[in-house]
């Protein structure tokens, strides 16, 4: 039997998530449908747990007017493209099994539409396991790549207490963070605002600290000049000393020779 999907959106079906056929199917902003097992869905999220438990009526587009398939459960996120909803799903099918964390493309991190669709997908259909892959590379990645501040928000976006992801860890990061993008203050804002004032306050002290250590440095190299002042009078004093005795001795030395 033809996949009934097919009459609706033809060739427009990815390409990994094309079955079950009595699965859930969502549809991205940019025309791009998956299936995915409902039963498997319902194991990830509560949002789609409360779905499967709802009766699925049958579709009827064969010829004798019925079908074995039920109907495809559509469910339309037009605020969501296909790239977050593939790495997000194909984190859950990995984690789940076991496999490997999906690659971490750059966009992923430094484009603010691919971060607020995969905090979408976490938060509002409580598939977090995209962005929980992201937030582990951000744990682990070193070098140039590495961005605490965007870390810090979202382990504050999927734990709820601060020793579920190390808060003190994080904080001592954040020491050596970038400045903290205008993305990661409004996501904070609207989901946590408390996390968002926690943050205020680092970047406070982080502010005065950095001004403390600004104003011993230049207290230091005062003192430095100070005592180099003071070395160069103490040599100054020496050197006149050393030719009042010099002047001294050659006026002696002159005198004898006149007598």
């Amino acid at each position: 039997m033809n996949d009934p999907l097919e009459l609706i959106h033809p060739r427009r079906i990815h390409p990994r998530y094309n079955r079950p056929l009595d699965g859930v199917v969502l549809e991205t902003s940019d025309g791009v449908v998956f299936r995915y097992s409902l039963a498997s869905l319902a194991e990830l999220s509560p949002f789609f747990q409360a779905l499967n438990e709802l009766p699925q009526p049958l579709l009827t587009l064969n010829a004798d007017g019925t079908s074995n398939h039920p109907a495809p459960n559509v469910i339309p996120l037009p605020s969501i493209s296909s790239g977050p909803l593939a790495f997000t799903l194909d984190a859950a099918r990995n984690l789940t099994s076991g496999g490997q964390v999906p690659l971490i493309m750059p966009h992923m991190v430094w484009y603010p539409w691919f971060l607020e669709q995969l905090v979408e997908l976490a938060l509002s259909f409580e598939l977090r396991h995209g962005l929980y892959c992201l937030w582990q590379k951000l744990c682990i990645q070193q070098g140039a790549g590495r961005n605490p501040a965007l870390g810090y928000t979202i382990a504050c976006l999927l734990f709820g207490h601060d020793h579920e992801w190390g808060m003190a860890y994080w904080t001592n990061e954040l020491e050596k963070s970038l400045p903290i993008s205008e993305w990661c203050t409004t996501i904070l804002s609207i989901h946590q605002p408390r996390a968002l004032d926690a943050l205020h306050e680092f970047t406070i002290l982080k502010a005065q600290a950095l001004q403390a250590k600004l104003t011993a440095y230049k207290r230091l190299q005062e003192e430095k000049e100070e005592k180099a002042r003071d070395a160069a009078k103490q040599a100054q004093w020496w050197t006149d000393v050393y030719t009042d005795a010099l002047m001294e001795a050659e006026w002696a030395e002159a005198q004898r020779a006149i007598t």
